[in-house]
């Protein structure tokens, strides 16, 4: 099972054996601990890097969840297309041999196949424009 952006307090705040102290090692006040788990405050992208750091997550599960909390945020909805491609163009260049971007879905197959076209054709050289 993977994990979630959602999933990480609960793990992260077992290992600490508290909120109050996963909130210590997080660097921001209890409170918002419970305000992550009952939706009330969004987990930034920031916030989740120090969870995975907390938790010593491997790289490749750190990078998807980052993945998942930059376009998970309410900030960046109206980019959210254009930050899903990045990140798959930026995995997909890291993993050219056998792509599993950090935010595949059933409907991104497409996509990801585009990327590997592209990256074939280019020797892995994909500047991404807006």
């Amino acid at each position: 099972m993977m994990r979630s952006v959602e999933s990480l307090i609960d793990e992260a705040s077992q290992l600490c054996k508290s909120d109050a102290e996963l909130a210590r090692r997080v660097g921001v006040p209890a409170s918002h601990i419970c305000e992550w788990r009952n939706g009330k405050r969004t987990v930034s992208p920031e916030t989740v890097g120090f969870l995975c750091d907390v938790l010593e997550l491997n790289a490749e599960e750190a990078r998807r969840l980052l993945a998942l909390a930059v376009v998970g945020n309410p900030k960046n909805a109206k980019k959210r297309g254009v930050l899903r491609r990045a990140f798959f163009v930026c995995v997909s260049a890291l993993a050219l041999g056998g792509v599993v971007p950090a935010l595949q879905t059933r409907d991104d197959q497409g996509m990801i196949d585009g990327v590997k076209r592209t990256l074939e054709q280019t020797n892995g050289l994909y500047i991404v424009a807006h």
